[in-house]
């Protein structure tokens, strides 16, 4: 079994910083009602992330680097920003699934 600390800790940080905690634990194995919903929202997490991170910001960054080299009028960025324009949905529609599952809560 896992030891626990009963004290605080404290760390002296100079730059700002974010923590994010992401993470489940199964109980009972067979009880899949108790932890499927916690599972396919961080699947889903994953897969909005992954597109972000792969697809969308690559993508601005050198509709960015265009605008500033070549300006908004040039084809380049005129192309860059429709496939930003695509991207953009297909990224948020697993977050409005996970916000919708953690609105409605299915039973399992």
């Amino acid at each position: 079994m896992a030891h626990v600390f009963r004290r605080r800790y404290t760390a002296q940080i100079d730059e700002p910083f974010a923590v994010f905690l992401i993470g489940m634990r199964i109980n009972k194995l067979l009880a899949f009602s108790k932890w499927i919903p916690t599972a396919a929202a961080l699947v889903l997490w994953l897969v909005a992330l992954v597109i972000g991170v792969r697809f969308y910001t690559p993508t601005l960054r050198r509709q960015i680097a265009v605008l500033e080299s070549q300006g908004a009028d040039s084809p380049e960025f005129q192309s860059l920003s429709q496939r930003a324009s695509r991207i953009g949905p297909v990224t948020m529609l697993p977050v409005l699934l996970i916000l919708f599952l953690m609105v409605v809560k299915p039973a399992l």
